[in-house]
């Protein structure tokens, strides 16, 4: 790729890592006439998360549910293991579900050793619940350091 290119329009790149213990999100706007030299050292790390009061830029990748739905203000280090009295399930190490299908190792099957999920949530519902808080720690973190209409955070490309 020609680190001269230059680019003709403004879009937004947003890379959102999903990992077993933590997940994180970065963007970088592009606006038309930057180069790839000009983009050097522009790439933002989300830091601040929905319902956490310390800045982060790796989130635990745990989430807690009540009656099959999430909970709002229990994603991330707000989720928790439900006490005797607690009428929820936390959700932590979903992606060791995901590991495991692509095995061709019989013992991997069947893992007592991974947390069954709460009922009536699949492993799709968490991960799109999931990917759902990410993307809306995303879009407020890029409106608050771009001064730009939202518009362009729904036309953003992801890798």
């Amino acid at each position: 790729m020609d680190p001269n290119k230059t680019f003709d329009s403004d879009f937004v790149l947003c890379s959102v890592d999903v990992g077993s213990a933590n997940s994180s999100v970065s963007f970088l706007h592009v606006k038309a006439g930057d180069t790839f030299h000009t983009l050097m050292g522009k790439v933002h790390r989300v830091d601040a998360w929905p319902h956490h009061r310390q800045k982060m830029i790796d989130i635990p990748s745990c989430l807690c549910y009540r009656d099959g739905k999430p909970i709002d203000n229990m994603f991330g280090a707000n989720a928790r293991e439900p006490g005797p009295r607690d009428d929820w399930v936390f959700v932590e190490a979903f992606k060791r579900h995901v590991n495991r299908l692509g095995s061709n190792d019989v013992s991997d099957l069947d893992r007592s050793d991974l947390d069954p999920f709460p009922k009536g949530v699949t492993l799709t519902t968490i991960y799109e619940d999931w990917l759902r808080y990410l993307f809306s720690a995303g879009a407020a973190s890029f409106r608050a350091k771009n001064s730009i209409p939202g518009e362009l955070w729904k036309r953003r490309l992801f890798v």
